[in-house]
């Protein structure tokens, strides 16, 4: 039912039905500052890995954070 009306609302994203809310709400939290033990306590996962699954970085984030590279390297 889910995967029904995000396909008709014409929204792009990988994981289509109730679980694209799940990966959105971890990247949420990722995003907030909490930890990943702490996602995987709401998640009600056993295993941290299974977390590891609904997180996912964003490279266009990355970029905004990342520093640039040093011409040289300070010795």
């Amino acid at each position: 039912m889910v995967e029904r009306y995000i396909r008709t609302a014409g929204i792009e994203i990988p994981s289509k039905g109730a679980h694209a809310f799940r990966h959105c709400f971890a990247t949420r939290m990722l995003h907030k500052g909490h930890s990943l033990k702490a996602i995987a306590d709401v998640l009600g996962h056993r295993h941290i890995g299974t977390t590891f699954i609904y997180t996912k970085v964003e490279f266009d984030s990355l970029r905004q954070v990342a520093l640039e590279w040093p011409q040289e390297v300070p010795q």
